[in-house]
């Protein structure tokens, strides 16, 4: 599932009037509940790390055991199982899986801000564009004017 979907979707049904196009590639108009269950475990590796301060709702200091956790862990999701069965990892360069996910998946987040990164958990795990009729989905996705180039 693709948080920038939610959003396009998002802004067709708030905006009906507004939106001319969306693209809609792997997702969905509201977060499911894998998908959710998915959120909550990068958020509590995220969150495991000494550096999270519950008190204060944020990070002290940057929490690098709770990235490489929450890197580790999205590296299982984010490419998809076929990539690892299939090994898609080996024609674009890596030696093996492990390799892949120390190379890319781990360094792509070591240096993100783990408070940015819980917001768009937070975001991601909330959407749901039935907010905007009651939470009736078939309502919600009616109210889209806009062409949709919608893909799995």
């Amino acid at each position: 599932m693709n948080c920038i979907k939610l959003q396009a979707y998002e802004w067709a049904v708030a905006h009906p009037d507004h939106v001319e196009r969306i693209a809609a590639v792997c997702g969905a108009a509201r977060c499911g509940e894998l998908n959710g269950v998915f959120l909550r475990s990068i958020e509590e590796a995220l969150k495991a790390d000494a550096a999270w301060d519950a008190s204060r709702g944020h990070f002290t200091t940057r929490p690098d055991r709770g990235l490489r956790a929450f890197g580790s862990i999205y590296a299982g999701w984010g490419v998809g199982a076929g990539w690892y069965t299939q090994r898609g990892y080996a024609s674009a360069g890596f030696e093996c899986a492990e390799a892949f996910v120390r190379d890319s998946y781990l360094p792509a987040f070591a240096n993100c801000d783990a408070d940015d990164l819980l917001s768009q958990i937070r975001t991601w795990r909330h959407a749901d564009v039935s907010r905007h009729t009651g939470g009736d989905l078939a309502a919600a996705l009616g109210r889209v004017r806009a062409r949709v180039l919608l893909m799995p």
